[in-house]
C-alpha cells in the first residue's frame, strides 16, 4: 500500500538504515514514522522475496541434492538427456542437469 505525505501529499519511500521502519517524502524529505500495520505488511514481503530466493537457489543447486531423483527427461533448451526431480511444498519440479532451468 502506497503511503503520501501529510503536508505535500508526495510518495513517501521507506527508509529502513535503523531498526525502525520510517518513511521519507520526496519532495519536501519529511520523515514520517510507520505504524504497526506498516510493519507488518513489510515483514509480509520480505518473507515473499526470500521464498522466491530460496526456491531460486533450490532450483540452481537442484544437480547437489541428495534427495533428488535423476530421470531421463530431454531438456527442452539443451537437449541434455538427463533431468533432477525433486519435491517442492508436495510438487514435484523437474531442473535440467546441464543448464539448470525449470522444465
Amino acid at each position: 500500500m502506497a503511503k503520501f505525505c501529510p503536508d505535500c501529499n508526495s510518495f513517501l519511500t521507506k527508509i529502513t538504515q535503523s531498526k525502525d521502519l520510517l518513511f521519507q517524502c520526496t519532495r519536501c524529505t519529511k520523515t514520517v514514522p510507520s505504524n504497526a500495520e506498516d510493519t507488518l505488511m513489510d515483514a509480509g514481503s520480505n518473507l515473499t522475496s526470500d521464498k522466491k530466493m530460496m526456491y531460486k537457489t533450490l532450483i540452481e543447486t537442484s544437480s547437489l541434492l541428495l534427495s533428488r531423483r535423476l530421470v531421463s527427461h530431454v531438456c527442452n533448451k539443451c537437449n541434455f538427456p538427463y533431468s533432477s526431480q525433486f519435491l517442492v511444498g508436495g510438487s514435484s519440479v523437474l531442473t535440467c542437469d546441464n543448464c539448470h532451468i525449470q522444465q
